[in-house]
């Protein structure tokens, strides 16, 4: 879903963007944490650094999405 449509969503919508973000930030560690396993040195870096970019793109939406959840007293799911 498209960041600029964040301020359209319900409390219930937020909240399910969350857990998505969570399953997507979950992923994208354990990728990193499995990068070594790729024996070419190249592969290795690549496979790290663009799990890397998937992780700190999903936390930067998850803070996104508090922000908006927190804008309109939604009661916070911790996660």
């Amino acid at each position: 879903m498209p960041e600029s449509q964040f301020s359209a969503l319900d409390c219930r919508a937020i909240a399910d963007q969350l857990a998505q973000e969570r399953v997507t930030q979950e992923g994208a560690a354990q990728a990193k944490s499995n990068s070594w396993k790729v024996v070419i040195p190249f592969a290795v870096a690549a496979r790290y650094i663009d799990a890397s970019s998937h992780m700190n793109e999903s936390e930067r939406r998850a803070t996104l999405l508090v922000q908006e959840q927190q804008s309109k007293s939604c009661k916070q799911v911790s996660g």
